[in-house]
């Protein structure tokens, strides 16, 4: 795949694509114009008439919003990045493009690995679980391709156990999914109690959730969850003191001495993550990472973690995104590791004197 800057006029969305997000177009215009392009527009070749002549061209395949973007903002031409696909990785691309890119509900989510399991064993059936693997005479297959889970986890950004869990729930509720999201079925709890319910229950559930009624599949406990011991209570909130501790001073000095054409956010809560910025990374949430540095059309993250502390599932997702996409990402233990990482990012620190 390759990266070059291509004209406008010769890019067309695709007959079929959902309706553009005019909300969504201006906020990633603000950002596009203070930062520029950084996740190209993924186009594939094609034809299209001008006039009575069919002329070479190209299609949108993810990025339509981004298409629409700069072309309000008078851009001639932008980077885009070329692919050769057919229908059945065209759609897998899409899938990928929506699993990052779209805040799908976990019914949707489930729906969409599901499906993505089926083409990508359709395209490479040596991977399915009961392929013949090789043996002692054969000296074992050589195998060409990632399992699903991990191809998927580097394509998407998405943590293995989760890509796992996901696409069980889409196996176990097939077409039931559809009629389930957006209703008060649709959490990750509820699907999993709706797989292991019987038939004739789990089609009433669902007929009364998408009637509008608030109903659980999930049954009472018969005991309640252990509390936490006082000292892991205790050593949870010192563990979180220790972080924010160390948040504060890496705030405190990136603010001194970050050169001037450099910016540091704070990710700490919903409201405070820009919205341009969850428009470039959708994969960004509530204090994961925990801050960004942005500067020179380039994006940095910093995990902050006390010392021995193990990332959790939400930053291992987010690790697998920054590795997929190739953006720089740091886990900090010290100021020590922030300063290590802006050397190593060419980012040269602004005098305080």
């Amino acid at each position: 795949m390759k990266i070059q800057n291509l004209d406008l006029g010769l890019i067309y969305r695709p007959f079929g694509a959902r309706p553009i997000d005019n909300a969504r177009v201006a906020d990633l215009a603000k950002s596009i114009a203070e930062v520029g392009l950084i996740n190209p527009i993924i186009v594939r070749s094609s034809k299209h008439y001008r006039g009575v002549e069919k002329v070479d061209a190209y299609d949108i395949v993810a990025g339509n919003h981004r298409y629409e973007a700069v072309r309000r903002l008078g851009w001639h031409e932008a980077p885009c990045r070329i692919i050769a696909v057919d229908a059945l990785r065209l759609e897998l691309v899409e899938i990928d493009e929506n699993l990052i890119r779209c805040n799908l509900t976990p019914a949707q989510e489930a729906a969409a690995f599901a499906r993505r399991k089926a083409i990508y064993e359709e395209l490479h059936p040596e991977t399915k679980a009961e392929a013949f693997k090789g043996n002692r005479h054969t000296g074992g297959l050589v195998r060409d391709n990632l399992s699903f889970t991990s191809a998927t986890a580097l394509a998407t950004g998405k943590a293995k156990r989760s890509i796992e869990r996901a696409a069980a729930r889409g196996a176990a509720l097939g077409d039931d999914l559809s009629a389930i999201a957006g209703t008060s079925l649709d959490k990750g709890v509820e699907l999993d109690a709706l797989a292991k319910a019987p038939d004739d229950e789990r089609k009433a559930l669902i007929a009364r959730a998408k009637a509008g009624e608030n109903v659980s599949a999930r049954r009472p406990s018969s005991t309640a969850a252990e509390p936490l011991s006082d000292s892991s209570a205790t050593e949870k909130q010192i563990a979180k003191l220790m972080t924010d501790a160390l948040a504060a001073e890496i705030v405190d000095y990136l603010a001194a001495t970050l050169p001037r054409d450099h910016r540091c956010f704070a990710i700490a809560d919903e409201l405070l993550i820009a919205p341009w910025l969850k428009d470039h990374l959708p994969g960004l949430r509530a204090g994961v990472p925990r801050l960004a540095i942005v500067g020179r059309g380039r994006i940095y993250f910093i995990e902050i973690l006390a010392e021995g502390a193990a990332l959790t599932d939400e930053q291992e997702e987010w690790a697998c995104w920054c590795m997929a996409w190739g953006t720089s990402r740091l886990v900090a233990r010290s100021l020590g590791d922030v300063r290590t990482a802006l050397a190593h990012w060419n980012i040269s620190a602004r005098s305080t004197i």
